[in-house]
C-alpha cells in the first residue's frame, strides 16, 4: 500500500480586514470619568485611613486620664483593701427582710465612707488638671454615697417593699455611678469603682 507524501492543504480563510482604530481605547464620556475619579478618591481615602490608624495618630487619651499615675496607684491599694472588707457583707438578695437589707446597706456605706476618706487624704491639691479631675471624682463618690443613704432610709419607710428601686442621680445624661466608674477604669483603679450590690 502506497502512502502519499502530499500534504493536504487547506484553503486560506477569507478573513475580513481589521478596520483601522478598531482596538484603540474609546474616549470615556463624562460618566466614565466621574466613576474613575470617584474610585480614585475611595482608594486614597482607604489608604489614608489605615495610615491614620497604624501610625498612632488615631490614639487619644481619655479626657479623665491622669497625667501622674502616683495617686491612682496608691488609691487602688486603698480601695482594694476596702473592697475585700465590703465583700464580707452578706448579699442583699440573701434576705427578704427590708429592714435587714437597709442595715446591710448602712454597713456597706460605713466601709465606703472610710475608703473615700482615705483616698481623699492622699489626693493632690496643687491646682493642676489632675487635682481638678480627682476632686470631681470625689464629688461623684459623695453623690453616690448620698444615693445609698437615701435608699436605706426609703427601705425603712412603712410603704417600702422589696420592689422599692434604688435611684441614682443623673449627671450629663448618665447615672452618677457610670461617671464614677469611668474615671476609675481609665486610671487603672478598678477597685475604686462602685460596688454592684444594689
Amino acid at each position: 500500500m502506497k502512502t502519499s507524501n502530499t500534504k493536504s492543504r487547506r484553503a486560506p480563510l477569507n478573513e475580513p480586514p481589521v478596520p483601522p482604530g478598531m482596538y484603540k481605547d474609546k474616549p470615556r464620556g463624562p460618566i466614565g470619568k466621574a466613576i474613575m475619579v470617584f474610585l480614585g478618591l475611595v482608594v486614597i481615602f482607604l489608604v489614608g485611613m489605615w495610615l491614620y490608624v497604624f501610625t498612632g495618630l488615631a490614639r487619644r487619651d481619655h479626657p479623665d486620664t491622669l497625667a501622674n499615675a502616683a495617686f491612682a496607684t496608691e488609691a487602688e491599694s486603698i480601695c482594694s483593701s476596702a473592697k475585700e472588707a465590703f465583700n464580707e457583707i452578706p448579699l442583699l438578695a440573701d434576705t427578704d427582710d427590708i429592714i435587714e437589707r437597709a442595715d446591710l446597706i448602712d454597713e456597706g456605706i460605713v466601709i465606703l465612707d472610710d475608703m473615700v476618706a482615705e483616698v481623699k487624704a492622699i489626693a493632690p491639691d496643687d491646682g493642676t488638671e489632675d487635682a481638678r479631675l480627682i476632686q470631681q471624682w470625689f464629688g461623684d463618690w459623695d453623690a453616690h454615697l448620698e444615693d445609698r443613704r437615701t435608699y436605706s432610709n426609703e427601705l425603712r419607710q412603712p410603704d417600702a417593699s422589696l420592689f422599692t428601686p434604688f435611684l441614682e442621680q443623673i449627671v450629663e445624661n448618665r447615672q452618677i455611678s457610670d461617671r464614677l466608674d469611668a474615671f476609675a477604669e481609665v486610671n487603672d483603679m478598678v477597685s475604686c469603682a462602685h460596688p454592684l450590690d444594689l
